[in-house]
């Protein structure tokens, strides 16, 4: 019993969203939105992550990724790039912009890796 214990214990201490549950824990399948003209992504930060999660850009143009974090309870209280060294607070309800140009495919992710996106050079 006491095992069971622990066990209930490390699933709600990992979990994403507060109420157990991982729903962003891969990239989505739907289909990657590509940057509007001026480069600029608006990235919704709801129930099950990142909207949307998978976004192309061309090579050699910036872009910017503005997130909105629409709900209270998540763990996406921040957005990190790994490979780009950046790392922001998303306050509830306000725009935060992300400038990139990026070379290559990179990542980004709440601060505990449950929610992911992509973002796709092509």
């Amino acid at each position: 019993m006491r095992w069971l214990s622990f066990m209930v214990l490390g699933l709600s201490v990992t979990s994403c969203d507060g109420e157990g549950r991982h729903p962003a824990g891969l990239a989505s399948s739907a289909p990657p939105v590509a940057a509007k003209p001026g480069g600029r992504v608006d990235v919704s930060i709801v129930e099950t992550g990142f909207v949307p999660d998978q976004i192309q850009v061309e090579r050699g143009k910036p872009v910017t990724l503005v997130f909105t974090r629409k709900v209270e309870q998540t763990c996406v209280d921040k957005v990190v790039f790994p490979a780009e060294g950046i790392e922001k607070d998303l306050p509830m309800g306000k725009p935060v912009e992300v400038a990139l140009a990026p070379a290559a495919d990179t990542s980004f992710r709440c601060p505990m890796g449950h929610a992911v996106g992509r973002v796709t050079v092509r």
